[in-house]
């Protein structure tokens, strides 16, 4: 049976930030270097190409899994506090805004029970939204890999049709422990997103360490 997840990270998000707007200046000198970074990322290449995230989502579908045939192990859904303040077009000073990419400040990825890939009413307005995490294998090399789903509310993760990760981010031990793994990372980076016509999901072949 598929499960599902959600975060509640409104709290703790909110605390952060009356944390950052203490202003102090290392925490300037840092938010100054964060945002050279995240610059960075938007002039780099993407990670995986749209041919290669689109093969493997054929293979997902595919009911004859052609070697190497991609299979999905375990299907996650989480709700995140999204955005980030760090991209040149973002509006507003909050370190978790309404903005493209994953919120990383709290430095992990993390999940808890819900039964919907969707969000409520009132999730929307705190500004959380809903993406998905697959663990999926290849079945010739026993190649482990991430994909992040995202369902109609992708604009919320993306910029341009590309998906960021700002720097390297954790998943949090509820995660690690519903997928089998003592530790997930997803490397920092840009990567292409792939829309698939029959699920009506959108996909993005993220780089993980895991073990």
């Amino acid at each position: 049976m598929k499960k599902y997840f959600y975060c509640v990270l409104l709290f703790v998000t909110t605390l952060l930030v009356a944390v950052l707007v203490s202003c102090d200046k290392e925490t300037t000198i840092e938010k100054q270097q964060n945002i050279q970074e995240s610059k960075s990322i938007l002039t780099m290449e993407p990670t995986y190409s749209i041919n290669e995230i689109q093969s493997i989502v054929n293979d997902l579908k595919s009911a004859e899994k052609a070697a190497p045939g991609w299979w999905d192990k375990v299907k996650k859904w989480f709700k995140k506090h999204t955005g980030t303040h760090l991209f040149d077009n973002c509006t507003g000073s909050n370190p978790c805004g309404p903005c493209p990419g994953l919120c990383l400040y709290l430095g992990v990825v993390d999940g808890t029970p819900t039964d919907f890939d969707y969000p409520t009413q009132d999730d929307y307005s705190n500004a959380l939204r809903v993406f998905g995490l697959f663990l999926i294998q290849n079945e010739k090399t026993n190649e482990e890999a991430i994909m992040f789903v995202f369902n109609k509310d992708v604009e919320d993760f993306t910029m341009d049709n590309y998906f960021y990760i700002e720097k390297d981010i954790y998943a949090s031990k509820s995660i690690t422990d519903e997928l089998g793994k003592n530790s997930i990372m997803f490397v920092k980076g840009k990567y292409n997103i792939v829309y698939d016509e029959t699920t009506k999901y959108y996909y993005a072949l993220v780089e993980t360490i895991l073990k």
